[in-house]
């Protein structure tokens, strides 16, 4: 089933939700209607408890590496 991320317009508050049809969706912080729905990526057989962003540095002092590895 999917599950779809949201953020309230009214509390600014991030949240997941299964989502099955379609219901409305309510913040769970403050019960608000006014959510949007967000992009994320997918989310493969991964818990969301062991779900982390990945933090990509601004800048690199070393250039992007070309190699792929094979030879």
């Amino acid at each position: 089933m999917p599950t779809f991320d949201f953020l309230c317009a009214s509390c600014s508050k991030a949240f997941e939700e299964l989502v099955l049809g379609s219901e409305t969706i309510e913040c769970p912080e403050c019960g608000s209607k006014k959510v949007k729905k967000q992009v994320s990526a997918a989310k493969l057989g991964v818990p969301s408890s062991r779900r982390h962003a990945v933090n990509v540095p601004a800048s690199s002092s070393a250039p992007p590496s070309r190699d792929c590895g094979t030879g």
